[in-house]
């Protein structure tokens, strides 16, 4: 009641004002008149009203102090139009209008609505709220998935349909209380999935590869690293990991499945593994020279194992000779070693008559009489003539008989073979 009996006064004050404001100076003229009421959202309403003089014609507003009142607004004879308008703040308000009619005449007339005229009891401003989103609880191996509305608050109230919250689609829809506006989004659609299962209740995962290092050189093996991987099991399920092929093989735990499959394989070859060969050095032979009539040289080759020697030039007796060392199967020879000697032993000679040393002559050598016999040979016609004498008394006499003509014979033939060439 109190806010009709104020709305009344408004509107008798505004009338008394126009009345004494809008009196027209001649004839022609308009009546603005105003009234307030209570707006929402702590806003107040204005209500203006433009009247035309009664038999002066349809008058047509030029100007007007607000843009309530558009220009070019025509109001018949006698007629009036009401204009409204929405401000937030209470304070005195004038409208003036200008105005012309048919027959050229203008007037400017004015209204206005007094401070003291707003109510002060109107409703307060609303409050803006925003509504919090619902959610949905995904849905396990052990359980359904779950719709979660938020609580109502002072400002909002949220319904759903249909009710429950179990697996099904819902639709949730937010609404503001009084005195309050709700901004943004209001309303969602939501789905609500059932417990899992079958394969959807395992874990996926991603098998890796194992590490794998073939066999680079000799006496290394080669490697095969297996992975670990949560909810993977890993197994070598041909060859020993270290030579040759090998195989893995990676399938999932319990509660696991592998995200391409249900096993992934792995193979290859680590290549053969080979003994290194053991490193070994030559010996150098050891040599000794012709030294004495009627005696050979001689070469002693060294005995190292992982080697083999060989006398590759010469008799190893006398003259030159060569020697190579190679290396035996699963050995190697030490890349600075030396694997070959070459020397000479010297020539061989034969001993003279006397014992002298003495080189036997070539067939275009001039003796000056009968070759000489060798002392090897003197040696043997002795042993051959002591072996044909009967063993007597007589026979030791000619013995030294025949030793006596055998030593003459060699002295005659030093004696020929030193004889001066100058002599004739």
């Amino acid at each position: 009641m109190r806010r009709v009996l104020a709305a009344v006064a408004a509107v008798f004050v505004a009338m008394m004002s126009a009345v004494l404001i809008a009196t027209p100076a001649h004839a022609h003229h308009t009546t603005v008149t105003g009234s307030v009421a209570c707006g929402t959202g702590g806003a107040w309403v204005i209500t203006w009203r433009v009247e035309n003089w009664d038999g002066a014609g349809t008058a047509t507003v030029t100007g007007s102090s607000r843009v309530v009142v558009p220009t070019g607004t025509t109001i018949g004879n006698g007629a009036a139009k009401t204009f409204t308008e929405t401000v937030t703040s209470a304070a005195t308000i004038s409208l003036g209008v200008d105005a012309r009619w048919s027959n050229g005449a203008t007037a400017s007339n004015s209204g206005r609505v007094l401070a003291s005229a707003f109510p002060t009891d109107c409703a307060p401003p609303d409050v803006e709220v925003t509504a919090a989103e619902p959610s949905v609880v995904d849905p396990t191996c052990a359980a359904d998935g779950r719709l979660v509305v938020p609580a109502d608050t002072a400002g909002l109230r949220y319904t759903q349909s249909p009710a429950g919250s179990g697996p099904g689609t819902y639709t949730v829809t937010a609404t503001a209380k009084p005195g309050h506006i709700l901004v943004g989004t209001r309303s969602w659609t939501l789905t609500v999935r059932p417990q899992l299962s079958g394969r959807e209740c395992l874990t996926e995962v991603t098998p890796v590869a194992p590490s794998v290092q073939v066999i680079e050189g000799c006496g290394t093996y080669g490697s095969v690293t297996l992975p670990q991987t949560v909810g993977v099991r890993y197994e070598l399920v041909e060859g020993d990991g270290r030579e040759g092929a090998w195989k893995v093989v990676a399938t999932a735990l319990p509660g696991y499945v592998l995200t391409d499959g249900l096993v992934a394989v792995w193979s290859g070859d680590l290549g053969e593994r080979t003994e290194c060969p053991v490193v070994v050095t030559p010996v150098a032979p050891s040599a000794t020279l012709v030294s004495a009539c009627e005696t050979p040289g001689s070469l002693s080759l060294a005995e190292t194992e992982g080697i083999a020697y060989e006398l590759v030039a010469g008799d190893g007796l006398s003259g030159l000779w060569e020697v190579v060392a190679t290396a035996l199967p699963g050995f190697v020879l030490a890349e600075d070693a030396v694997a070959s000697w070459s020397g000479d032993l010297g020539a061989f000679k034969e001993c003279g008559v006397l014992g002298e040393e003495e080189e036997a002559p070539g067939d275009d050598q001039e003796t000056g009489g009968d070759k000489p016999k060798p002392a090897a040979d003197v040696k043997g016609i002795q042993e051959e003539r002591e072996t044909v004498l009967p063993n007597t008394g007589a026979s030791a006499a000619l013995a030294l008989t025949g030793g006596l003509s055998l030593l003459l014979l060699a002295a005659g033939t030093l004696l020929l073979r030193r004889r001066p060439t100058g002599l004739g």
